[in-house]
């Protein structure tokens, strides 16, 4: 990365930071919920972290709960490219379509009469469960519109607060989530899509305090159903809340990911390549009517196969046994014009110089505006206008099949919960 992005990051962290000590909501994810909206007067965006299944069922003893919402987006590629995908996109990735991203119902609770134990079971159907949806044994079983996102149950003792939780959940990193109804935007950025997994399978052991919380344990992977090798992913997790002046998570993951060793590299053995991962992830709301989302990705990996690609590629020699680097940086500030109406934006570097995320030794910059209105207190609509601009000539293409630095993107969904 040059010393000029180096400096322009560090002004980014900066700003996004604000005033504030550096905090995080206990044992959650920090997106924006566009229902929430501020009461009048309220400092702050007034939103609160939405459930994504890394807190415990808010239901004790109560019987289950049922929850869900219908999203339905329409996107459309200015480059109207011939492929008909949007590139380096995760969710909301085929160009020209009305497309049901999502049919999600969610169930939590607690057993009666046994409120140390919580559980969620989540099910989607639409385009987001074919993204989402994880390996069996290295291979994408993303044949189906159909998938359980979360499945699990978590034992909390009562008197120490120590949990234990088992299943497959949602990762602690980064600021985005799958469900787009939690999300600031219409579509996920570059770092939710390109440098983070979306959900692990395994256990984790938690402990859970008025201001910190803490996670360690370890997983099959990233989005790993079953183990594709012999290896496991350690996944680790600290993070802080103090309201509204900050609020903060420090999350890491290290272990072997590839399912074969990529060739020409000749390494040890698939195994030996690990990948790590170490992200800071939080939010303000000191200014009031705003709520500022911050992210910042680091990861590394040996012989990946998309370094591997990308240097041959651009017709350089493949070093065995080297590893990559890659780095991401994102805010998305979030405006309450009024109850019922936000604009979000969202500003993101992607620098993956070795080409190992893309394939393509290259950095993006990523801009977003999306505007949502609450028409009722469950119908969300809002579009988004997204700029993607690369350094590499080769990122992108057009409706000619030309190459192309930029790709940019308009966006409008509908959204009801219930």
């Amino acid at each position: 990365m040059s010393s000029t992005n180096n400096r322009l990051l560090q002004v980014l962290i900066a700003s996004s930071l604000g005033t504030g000590a550096l905090l995080h909501a206990a044992d959650s994810q920090l997106p924006v919920s566009p229902f929430i909206v501020p009461p009048p007067g309220k400092a702050g965006a007034g939103n609160t972290p939405a459930t994504t299944g890394n807190s415990p069922a808010p239901t004790p003893d109560n019987g289950p709960q049922f929850t869900g919402f219908v999203d339905t987006t329409y996107n459309y590629d200015l480059n109207r490219p011939l492929s008909g995908v949007n590139k380096y996109y995760s969710f909301d990735a085929q160009d020209n379509t009305i497309a049901l991203n999502n049919a999600q119902l969610e169930l939590t609770g607690a057993p009666k009469g046994d409120a140390a134990v919580t559980y969620m079971l989540k099910i989607n159907f639409g385009t987001d469960a074919t993204a989402e949806s994880s390996t069996v044994n290295g291979v994408a079983t993303n044949t189906s519109n159909l998938d359980v996102e979360e499945a699990w149950g978590w034992y909390v003792d009562p008197v120490s607060k120590v949990g234990l939780k088992v299943g497959k959940f949602v990762t602690y990193e980064g600021t985005e989530v799958i469900e787009s109804i939690n999300d600031p935007t219409v579509t996920r950025g570059l770092l939710f899509s390109n440098l983070e997994p979306y959900t692990h399978t395994g256990a984790l052991l938690t402990w859970t305090g008025t201001v910190m919380d803490y996670a360690v344990g370890m997983v099959n992977g990233w989005d790993e159903l079953t183990a594709s090798d012999s290896g496991k992913t350690a996944v680790a997790k600290m993070g802080v809340t103090l309201g509204d002046p900050l609020a903060l998570t420090v999350s890491a993951l290290y272990g072997p990911q590839q399912v074969a060793a990529p060739a020409p590299a000749n390494p040890a053995g698939a195994d030996s390549n690990k990948r790590g991962s170490i992200d800071i992830t939080g939010l303000t709301k000191l200014i009031p009517k705003w709520q500022v989302n911050f992210q910042a990705n680091f990861g590394w990996e040996k012989n990946a196969p998309g370094a591997v690609a990308a240097a041959i590629a651009a017709g350089t020699t493949v070093t065995p046994n080297s590893q990559s680097t890659w780095f991401g940086l994102g805010t998305q500030p979030v405006y309450a014009w009024n109850p019922t109406t936000n604009v979000a934006f969202r500003i993101e570097l992607l620098d993956d110089l070795d080409g190992a995320r893309t394939g393509l030794k290259q950095e993006i910059w990523s801009f977003s505006i999306a505007p949502g209105t609450n028409i009722t207190p469950h119908f969300l609509l809002r579009a988004e206008a997204r700029l993607d601009v690369s350094n590499n000539d080769k990122a992108y293409t057009d409706h000619a099949g030309n190459q192309v630095k930029i790709q940019s993107t308009l966006a409008g969904e509908a959204i009801y919960n219930f």
